[in-house]
């Protein structure tokens, strides 16, 4: 009788944190392109170009991190910009942290980060 009390105890608690593992966890997830915002930009002839000319560009080959600050995913993905950004080291890439605030024509390109 007392197994099937831990058992049942066990899977109820089981239940309750898988429950609100998944209630809590994908709180904060949304579609990358719910709109197709960039999807339909892309099939614009002039694209890069106007990308391009909204981007501070230098001379050489470099990597843009377009973040946005109010974005809590800015904080989390800090561990995979900083192991890119050492590999672009390597590589003698040069890298730019762009801001969605400083930057705001970037939108109508980015439309999530």
């Amino acid at each position: 009788m007392r197994n099937a009390i831990v058992g049942g105890l066990v899977a109820i608690w089981f239940i309750a944190t898988s429950a609100a593992i998944i209630l809590f966890g994908n709180k904060g997830l949304q579609e990358f392109d719910p709109n197709l915002k960039l999807a339909s930009s892309l099939m614009d002839l002039s694209f890069e170009t106007r990308l391009v000319n909204c981007l501070p560009l230098s001379s050489g080959a470099q990597i843009f991190h377009i973040i946005d600050p109010k974005c809590p995913c800015s904080f989390i993905n800090n561990l995979h910009r900083s192991s890119l950004n050492q590999w672009a080291t390597q590589q003698k890439l040069k890298q730019t942290q762009i801001s969605l605030d400083d930057f705001p024509q970037l939108s109508s390109f980015v439309p999530s980060t």
